[in-house]
């Protein structure tokens, strides 16, 4: 990771990938979703009156409904990815963003069944 990327992250003008994510988190020493967990607690719920018409809604959910199970599809490709090379050079990383991103499915899955 180069110094101008730590430095784009750190003046909010660019948010870093997965793989660098979990690079500073693990520099850190810090749970990475302790990062989301903080991140979303003060943030306020949109509010769906700023959407145009109805359709905008059914349109928002329908993709985030989507991009749920494409996630769910990605964690399920990459762990059984793992399965197969279990001394895979980047295994413990990429177990460490499987962790995350199965919490954020789960997250999501539990708002869609809402």
């Amino acid at each position: 990771m180069r110094r101008s990327n730590i430095a784009s992250y750190e003046s909010g003008t660019a948010e870093p990938n997965a793989v660098n994510f979990m690079k500073v988190t693990y520099f850190l020493e810090v749970d990475p979703c302790l990062f989301y967990e903080s991140e979303l607690v003060d943030q306020p719920i949109p509010n769906l009156s700023a959407f145009s018409a109805p359709d905008q809604i059914q349109e928002t959910l329908t993709r985030f409904l989507e991009k749920t199970y494409d996630a769910e599809k990605v964690e399920q490709g990459f762990t059984e990815y793992l399965r197969l090379h279990p001394n895979h050079r980047d295994g413990n990383d990429l177990k460490s963003i499987l962790d995350l991103l199965g919490h954020l499915v789960k997250i999501n899955k539990r708002f869609i069944e809402q």
